[in-house]
């Protein structure tokens, strides 16, 4: 779910998503957009060429919905991400929500109804775990919000700035990325003729590398995972204790896979 300041953020936002998704001709992801009422832009709205005259509705924004209710399309497998202003972002019981982007001041129970979307139980959401980017507020304000109704509340899992240096170490030695990529990116980057498909093909080939490896440690995890239920039919505790201890390793690998991204990209708008 992205949550936006306004409808016409909103606005903005899809058709960013649009613009990307084509870019990268990504065939298996779909955003809906959610807000009521309609949008339209004037001269005082910055970068508003070409918007000017159109209104923006949730009808003519979503053509794949062809009727159906948002909360219904969005439990399917047609559509990946939420785009919300105000609307579903409060009082939306979507169990699959495991990832919420941020980009407006949230506080009091606002806040806290906000970002207690993502807290319903799935299967697999245990293992995966959920994620906030909050790209507006301060981390010590969300605490108070949640604290104004329950004062055991603590964050532990405020990211730390320093950890893109890690996972680019950890990109580096893994050789995920060659340095010759690196400096391509860099000068296409700064060529204000380079699109994004030209900028994501740089980068192409430590996407493959990438992904090769998570498939691999998929697969290890899903070997060992077989593994120790066979063992742990037969009784034997040390059969089991060894077939164990791969199986968390494996695990492991998994999650360490999962939480290192090659990259993000945002669409130049």
């Amino acid at each position: 779910m992205v949550v936006t300041s306004s409808r016409k953020e909103a606005v903005r936002y899809k058709m960013a998503f649009e613009k990307y998704i084509k870019e990268m001709r990504y065939d298996k992801i779909q955003a809906m957009v959610a807000f009521s009422g309609e949008a339209q832009f004037s001269d005082n709205d910055p970068n508003s060429a070409g918007l000017i005259g159109e209104k923006f509705t949730e009808t003519n924004m979503n053509p794949g919905l062809k009727g159906r209710d948002m909360r219904k399309a969005f439990a399917s497998d047609d559509y990946q991400v939420m785009i919300v202003a105000n609307k579903f972002q409060t009082g939306f019981d979507q169990p699959k929500l495991c990832t919420m982007y941020v980009d407006k001041k949230l506080a009091g129970v606002e806040c806290v109804q906000t970002l207690s979307r993502l807290n319903r139980t799935y299967p697999g959401k245990a293992e995966s775990g959920t994620f906030v980017l909050d790209f507006f507020n301060e981390p010590d304000d969300v605490l108070h919000a949640f604290q104004e109704y329950n004062q055991t509340a603590t964050l532990t899992g405020v990211s730390d700035p320093d950890l893109v240096f890690e996972i680019f170490e950890k990109l580096r030695n893994s050789g995920i990325f060659q340095w010759n990529e690196v400096e391509q990116f860099a000068q296409a980057f700064y060529q204000k003729n380079k699109s994004n498909a030209a900028l994501s093909n740089i980068c192409k080939p430590a996407v493959e590398r990438w992904t090769s490896r998570y498939q691999s440690a998929v697969s290890a995890y899903a070997a060992a995972h077989d593994v120790l239920e066979r063992a742990k039919k037969t009784g034997d505790a040390v059969r089991v204790a060894n077939t164990e201890k791969t199986f968390k390793e494996r695990r492991m690998g998994l999650r360490s896979s999962r939480r290192t991204p090659v990259k993000m990209m945002l669409p130049r708008v």
